[in-house]
């Protein structure tokens, strides 16, 4: 996962908005990467994290209702990776936070959800983080 974690930093350095509302299409993008790259991999997933308040994003979640989150991650293992930093769960747990797993298509409808953070400009940003981690550039019309 070295090469992984080396393209997503290169992302936060290239996207300084990459976590004001681009988070849940890098997770997506991340995921997508390992679906691609390690097709025998069998233990990661998408997870959505929210403070300890926000209950009623859960409640939509376990419903399978499409929303935006506090953050988005990718979990690899037993670790939660995002574009700068590394965690464990316990670490999550430290912090008060929801962690909630999200099937990839709850994710792509979420993304369509009006509510992310608009600093992040999709349409110019996406080709990058598409680029930096060599997907088909196809997945760009879930993203924008």
């Amino acid at each position: 996962m070295e090469e992984l974690v080396a393209k997503l930093r290169k992302i936060d350095s290239l996207i300084p908005t990459i976590n004001s509302g681009g988070c849940a299409i890098l997770a997506h993008a991340a995921y997508a990467y390992i679906k691609h790259k390690h097709p025998r991999m069998k233990d990661y997933e998408i997870v959505y994290l929210y403070q300890s308040y926000e209950t009623s994003y859960v409640e939509q979640l376990e419903k399978d209702i499409p929303t935006t989150c506090s953050h988005a991650v990718l979990r690899i293992g037993n670790k939660y990776y995002d574009s700068d930093e590394t965690v464990t769960k316990s670490y999550l747990i430290k912090q008060d936070l929801h962690v909630i797993p999200v099937t990839e298509d709850l994710v792509l409808a979420s993304l369509k959800c009006s509510g992310w953070n608009r600093r992040f400009n999709r349409q110019y940003n996406v080709p990058i983080i598409i680029d930096t981690l060599g997907l088909p550039s196809e997945l760009e019309h879930h993203y924008t």
